[in-house]
């Protein structure tokens, strides 16, 4: 799982203004983290590797990568660190804002749906989200896969088989259907102007 913080002064600001200094903590290990950009072709530079961060750099933009953490020993401004999977532990150890939260797809975030949308709307926090359902919900926005789309391909898959082809047979599918939805209600409650040329290219705009 990532959560990826995006720092910077809270204001009113355009969608479409760029974002600097994005900062990403995850469970991964920075090992694997440095594994993983490499089998993605993306640079990696351990600039604190002791302390989790690693530093990834894609087209020039730096973002740093720090694996959750506690702090086991301290020495002043120095210390000793064991890694860990704890989010609320590592949150409460740290100084810092979120000014904009991603949120991605998995059993967790799924269940947990509502109380995500409340909260990133209670808290004022621009979010988006992997789908629709989470816009339905209240979310800003989302953008993924169309879910019932697959359902449907699945059911032609299953068809396929019925009729009599064998499954080792059938080609690995991928989602061909993305779908951008955007509630202009949670926009207009952040303080945000949506540019016309994204709400021309959303799937479905929530009034």
């Amino acid at each position: 799982m990532l959560m990826t913080a995006i720092e910077q002064a809270p204001s009113r600001r355009r969608a479409s203004e760029p974002r600097n200094d994005i900062d990403i903590a995850t469970t991964a290990l920075p090992e694997e983290v440095i594994r993983r950009a490499k089998a993605a072709g993306i640079k990696s530079v351990p600039t604190g590797i002791e302390h989790g961060t690693v530093t990834l750099v894609v087209d020039t933009q730096p973002f740093e990568v720090t694996t959750l953490r506690e702090d086991t020993e301290t020495f002043g401004r120095k210390a000793k660190v064991a890694f860990g999977r704890d989010w609320p532990g590592d949150a409460h150890r740290r100084d810092f804002t979120i000014n904009a939260l991603s949120v991605g797809i998995d059993v967790v975030t799924q269940a947990y749906a509502a109380t995500i949308a409340k909260l990133a709307a209670e808290q004022k926090l621009p979010t988006a989200y992997p789908a629709r359902e989470f816009v339905e919900l209240g979310g800003l926005l989302s953008y993924g896969v169309d879910y019932p789309d697959l359902y449907y391909r699945a059911a032609g898959l299953i068809d396929k088989i019925f009729k009599g082809a064998r499954p080792a047979n059938l080609p690995v599918e991928q989602p061909t259907k993305l779908e951008l939805v955007i509630n202009l209600k949670a926009a207009k409650a952040l303080g945000f102007d949506v540019p016309p040329a994204l709400l021309a290219r959303a799937d479905e705009v929530v009034e």
